[in-house]
C-alpha cells in the first residue's frame, strides 16, 4: 500500500474523507492506482476539466500514483 497526500479545492472539497484536516486528507491506496482511480474513488466526476497536479507538477488523470506524493485537485477555472 501507498501514503499520499490528497488535496481538493473549492466545491471537490466535499468529496474529501471523514476526518480531512480542511482540504487535506492522508490516504492509503493500493499500488498501480491512477490519480483518475482515487478520485472516482471519492465520487469525483471525470467529465470536468480538472486540474491535476502532483507534487506541483501538471499531470493526467492516467498518473500512476506513488509513494509520497501530493495529489492536488482543482475544478476547472472560469474568468474573464
Amino acid at each position: 500500500m501507498l501514503k499520499i497526500t490528497l488535496k481538493l479545492f473549492a466545491d471537490l472539497r466535499r468529496h474529501l474523507p471523514a476526518g480531512a484536516d480542511g482540504h487535506v486528507a492522508g490516504l492509503v491506496v493500493a499500488p498501480g492506482s491512477t490519480a483518475g482511480d482515487l478520485l472516482l474513488s471519492l465520487g469525483v466526476s471525470l467529465g470536468e476539466e480538472l486540474i491535476i497536479l502532483v507534487n506541483g507538477r501538471h499531470e493526467e488523470l492516467g498518473y500512476e500514483l506513488e509513494e509520497g506524493d501530493t495529489l492536488a485537485v482543482f475544478p476547472p477555472l472560469a474568468g474573464g
